[in-house]
């Protein structure tokens, strides 16, 4: 629709994976502009069936020029000045079956072909919505930068973390996430965890960065742009994962928020229960740690661990008291 009626990037190709099984959108998407490069004649594309396949090793050749131009992306890059020009190579990737440990589907077939006769022509990505069968051996060569992975001639981390910060923090557009008054249906807050998925990978690529600054300036940002009391978490114990977080970021109070949360939205968790019970200790607030046990108790009266932790607090409490008299 983007594309076709308001001319956003029209020289952008999707190809869809399951359509890509199919004789009559392979030649379409060779004919049609912007043209997916396929090395097949119309005839070929007509016979294609499932392949017979056994696991092995196939090399994606990479012109030296093209590692150089790819290099230069990078931060840590040496220019030419500083060495001497890189040799052609090639990408060694490991295709298994993926039908009954027998074959290959027409979708994965052309997913190479489509690499090979695109000779790193134009950019390749994956969105991150494709598993992982479906990028055919490719993963050590998939780099994150956004809602995509983009297809890059050397092996490499799974994100570049300052890339991804640039696109989720300034170039993407967050309209109306943050407004609890637009209606948003189960599918589009479905679709719309991607972004949240993409803000905690970047988070944890922060966190073993060492850079508390910059990983607590990625968790606020998502709660800014798709805050959890507007767009749901699917599981309750997302909230806990990004409250672990924020700990580590040296904010232990949005822990403890976010735990509640957690607890609001699904009581009867007991991961949930037992980690907000944990954080209540922790800031000592004995009491709701207390009424948070007692109701977890009204709903489970068998779970005896639930009231010899209410009569440990409840010493903590008692004790506290005598202290303060």
């Amino acid at each position: 629709f983007l594309q076709f009626v308001y001319n956003v990037r029209p020289d952008v190709r999707v190809v869809n994976l399951s359509l890509l099984n199919t004789p009559w959108y392979i030649k379409q998407l060779k004919a049609q502009e912007p043209k997916v490069p396929i090395s097949m004649s119309n005839k070929d594309i007509d016979k294609l069936e499932i392949i017979p396949w056994e696991e092995r090793t196939i090399n994606i050749p990479v012109p030296g020029a093209v590692r150089e131009k790819a290099f230069a992306d990078l931060p840590e890059y040496v220019s030419l000045t500083e060495r001497p020009v890189l040799a052609d190579t090639s990408l060694p990737i490991t295709v298994k079956p993926t039908v009954f440990g027998q074959a290959i589907r027409i979708q994965d077939y052309m997913v190479l072909n489509i690499i090979g006769s695109n000779a790193w022509k134009k950019p390749i990505y994956f969105a991150v919505t494709v598993s992982d069968q479906n990028k055919i051996g490719l993963s050590s060569y998939l780099r994150m930068d956004g809602l995509d992975f983009k297809l890059v001639p050397y092996k490499v981390e799974t994100i570049n973390a300052d890339r991804l910060e640039k696109n989720l923090t300034d170039v993407f557009q967050y309209r109306n996430l943050n407004d609890p008054s637009v209606y948003l249906n189960d599918n589009i807050v479905g679709l719309l965890q991607n972004y949240r998925a993409a803000f905690l990978r970047l988070a944890h690529a922060r966190l073993m960065q060492k850079d508390n600054e910059a990983l607590g300036r990625a968790l606020k940002k998502m709660e800014e742009v798709m805050p959890f009391d507007v767009i749901p978490a699917p599981d309750a114990r997302l909230p806990l994962q990004v409250g672990q977080y924020y700990q580590f970021a040296g904010m232990p109070e949005e822990f403890t928020r976010l735990a509640a949360l957690s607890y609001k939205q699904d009581p009867g968790n007991h991961e949930v229960v037992g980690a907000y019970v944990s954080l209540l200790q922790r800031d000592k607030r004995w009491d709701d740690a207390v009424v948070v046990l007692k109701s977890w108790q009204t709903l489970h009266p068998e779970d005896t661990e639930a009231q010899n932790k209410i009569n440990e607090i409840e010493k903590m409490i008692n004790s506290a008291d005598s202290v303060a008299n």
